[in-house]
């Protein structure tokens, strides 16, 4: 089935294949090593408690973004022109990221199947950090049976080491609880630091983690 795959996907002028295996998984990641698949990135999971967290103890987070003009909303009756705004900001931040390290930009359709025409998504758990009328940073919130999945969290390069990602975040935490949510799952490289300080800072427990396998294919001329 393997060989298979590695022909279609070749067929399809695909530079790898990309697979994933539980941390604890001995014999599924030996399979993996013997045909050529190598270990990239370890991938975990970080859960936070809603119901005991203490939005209070994080406010100064907020209160700095405010005194430096940020404001945030999140995308309920948002415009055609601050839809078309975000896609592209979500695009570009979403390329900057260590999971997409040697992989292609996402299409804006791939990112609007992420921010609008996903299933799990709800405009109310996308929010949107503004400096200006700028559209500056934004989380997204996907429902994942009876939690909250944050999906991504990006911040523009001159906002960067602000704390605007641990607001956004809190905002997004205070979303989800409006709607009962009692848990926020996030999924992390174990090299994303940026990402897996605001984790840190706001609480999140990790849990057991994934590696993500690659194999780079020969092409199919070759």
């Amino acid at each position: 089935m393997l060989a298979v795959l590695e022909g279609e996907a070749r067929a399809r002028d695909f530079r790898g294949l990309v697979g994933t295996v539980q941390e604890d998984a001995r014999r599924a990641r030996a399979w993996m090593e013997r045909r050529g698949f190598h270990p990239f990135a370890v991938r975990f999971d970080s859960l936070l408690n809603l119901e005991r967290f203490d939005r209070d103890a994080h406010a100064r987070h907020l209160e700095r973004a405010s005194a430096a003009g940020v404001t945030f909303a999140d995308m309920s009756g948002a415009t055609g022109a601050q839809w078309r705004e975000l896609l592209s900001l979500f695009q570009s931040l979403l390329g900057e990221t260590p999971d997409m390290q040697d992989l292609p930009v996402w299409t804006t359709d791939r990112c609007r199947a992420v921010l609008q025409n996903n299933p799990n998504a709800r405009p109310e758990w996308i929010i949107v950090a503004r400096h200006a009328s700028k559209a500056i940073g934004l989380t997204i919130g996907h429902k994942l049976g009876d939690e909250i999945y944050a999906y991504f969290t990006g911040v523009a390069h001159a906002w960067r080491g602000q704390n605007i990602g641990v607001a956004l975040k809190l905002m997004l935490i205070e979303a989800a609880r409006s709607h009962g949510v009692e848990t926020m799952r996030a999924t992390n490289l174990d090299r994303n630091t940026p990402i897996l300080r605001v984790n840190a800072a706001l609480g999140f427990k990790k849990a057991l983690g994934t590696i993500e396998y690659r194999k780079l294919l020969a092409p199919a001329q070759a």
